[in-house]
Order: C-alpha cells, then sequence, then structure tokens
C-alpha cells in the first residue's frame, strides 16, 4: 500500500503484477522456444485475451489519475510501455487520446472515437467504424493535436507509436516472425 495513492488503486496494481508474472514471461517463453507448437502459441494468446479488457479498464483509471504516490510515480510507465505492447496497446496513445482528445471532444463530432454518426445495429456501420479507429486512428490523432497546437501530446503520442511499431519490425525481421505476430 505504500506506493498507491489510495487503497481502490490496489485491484489495478494487482492486475498489473499479474500480467506482469505471467504474460511477459510467457512471450520469452515463446521467444526462447524458437518454434512453439501450436498450442503454446493458442495459450498465449487466450492469456492476452483474458486479461484485455479488464487491462483497458485498468489503463483507463490510470490515465484519468496517477495510481501510484508521488514517490512511485515511475512505475506509472511499466503498464504504459512494458505491459501496454504485448496487449497490442502502442505506448502513450490510448492517454493522449483518452484524456487529450476523447474528454476534450465530449463524444461530439469532433471525437475521433464518436459512435454518434453510425447505427449501433448495423454491421456495416461497425466494420466501418473498427477499420477507420484500427487503420487511421494514430494519423487522425496526431493531426488533431497538431492542429490545436497539442505539441507535447503530439510529440508523446509519436514516441509511442514510432517506438511500437519499430520494435514490431525489428522482432519480426530479425527475431521471429510467427512468435512476434502472436505476442
Amino acid at each position: 500500500m505504500r506506493v498507491l495513492r489510495e487503497e481502490r488503486d490496489l485491484p489495478v496494481a494487482r492486475l498489473w503484477l499479474i500480467m506482469t508474472s505471467t504474460i511477459l514471461p510467457s512471450a520469452a517463453l515463446l521467444y526462447a522456444l524458437g518454434r512453439p507448437s501450436w498450442w503454446l502459441l493458442a495459450a498465449h494468446f487466450a492469456l492476452v485475451i483474458y486479461f484485455f479488457a479488464p487491462f483497458i479498464l485498468a489503463i483507463h483509471v490510470s490515465s484519468h489519475r496517477q495510481v501510484f504516490s508521488p514517490r512511485f510515480r515511475w512505475l506509472q510507465q511499466i503498464p504504459v510501455w512494458v505491459i501496454g505492447p504485448f496487449m497490442g496497446q502502442s505506448p502513450e496513445t490510448y492517454r493522449v487520446h483518452h484524456m487529450g482528445m476523447h474528454h476534450a471532444e465530449g463524444n461530439m463530432p469532433e471525437d475521433l472515437s464518436s459512435t454518434m454518426a453510425y447505427q449501433r445495429d448495423r454491421l456495416t456501420h461497425f466494420l466501418h467504424y473498427y477499420l477507420r479507429f484500427f487503420l487511421f486512428a494514430p494519423i487522425e490523432l496526431g493531426l488533431y493535436h497538431a492542429r490545436r497546437g497539442h505539441w507535447r501530446m503530439l510529440r508523446q503520442m509519436l514516441i509511442g507509436e514510432l517506438s511500437y511499431f519499430a520494435a514490431i519490425v525489428l522482432l519480426f525481421v530479425f527475431v521471429n516472425p510467427l512468435v512476434t505476430g502472436v505476442v
């Protein structure tokens, strides 16, 4: 409890500790094996799926406020820079999107994640929303912050995105493309 700001942060810290002690060693094992069996790859992927929703909720909480006490504030970067990439989250982008754009725009038309223009019961609308968000969110978010002069947020997002994709390319090309694709 000495490292946390409040007792209500304990579930978030516990989740991050469990994820650090399961997902990271699982990924390391896959890389160490070189050619792991399909069931080990599937088990790792299932582990990521299992933790995905709680992780997003925890990242949401920590983007709104510091989870760790001021003395241990640096621990706040572990889920962002260490665990997040193993969950498909490029570092910094969630917070920059959520706090820097989503809350500022309040789900109105300028909010890049707004669903107001979509009918939620139409598959084509869902696919359009999902593909736009998946393929173009970093570009649109970068342009959004550049237009508004939010240079610090733009810089944080670019550093996170470029680091994430550079790591993926390096691991894919020089280490193990199959394991990198799964991890």
